[in-house]
């Protein structure tokens, strides 16, 4: 479970004594491909730390599925919106690949963790980065192209095409699978 204290740690150096109070409310479990981690209805307070594999948040438009997120190793997945609103998740979590994440419960972190300096300065950067992914998400769909929005993609995650359904890549986008095809295509 060290990975998740690493990559906390490119926040800040986080002491011994928080290393271990961190590792006590967090639990491995293993999802298999296709496995749902939260469904549409549940409300959920747990965060997860992918340590391998892939995960895909969608949502239903009518009967059409549209991909909201993609994660995959050494990114933090959580139903924000759904947890802090105490509203039930619009949004499906789903291994995209045999995956295997660290859970933490984040009403325990926030518990026990609430007088700790060290977990609120990361909760706060860790909270940030993921605003700016999501801001950078939004901008990238309201101004840019879709060859720009793939060439982005795939720079991020050079594998993706072996490793998630053409038809998920072109929703995360924001385009038909015919605009991504004709993207891969130069046209």
């Amino acid at each position: 479970m060290n990975v998740v204290i690493d990559y906390l740690e490119k926040f800040a150096k986080i002491s011994d004594i928080t290393k271990a109070k961190l590792l006590e409310v967090c639990s491995i479990k293993s999802f298999s491909k296709s496995n749902i981690l939260i469904n549409k209805g549940e409300i959920s307070g747990d965060i997860y730390f992918i340590i391998n594999g892939a995960i895909r948040g969608y949502y239903y438009q009518g009967c059409k599925e549209i991909t909201h997120t993609l994660a995959f190793e050494n990114e933090f997945i959580a139903p924000f919106y759904s947890f802090y609103n105490n509203v039930s998740s619009g949004i499906i979590y789903q291994a995209i690949e045999n995956s295997e994440v660290i859970i933490a419960d984040i009403k325990t972190l926030e518990k026990d963790f609430l007088n700790d300096i060290e977990i609120c300065y990361i909760a706060y950067k860790l909270v940030a980065e993921r605003a700016i992914i999501f801001e950078e998400r939004l901008l990238d769909i309201q101004y840019h192209s879709a060859k720009e929005r793939f060439d982005k993609l795939i720079n991020k995650y050079p594998t993706i095409f072996n490793r998630v359904p053409l038809s998920h890549i072109a929703s995360y986008l924001g385009i038909s699978r015919k605009t991504l095809f004709q993207v891969l295509n130069g046209k």
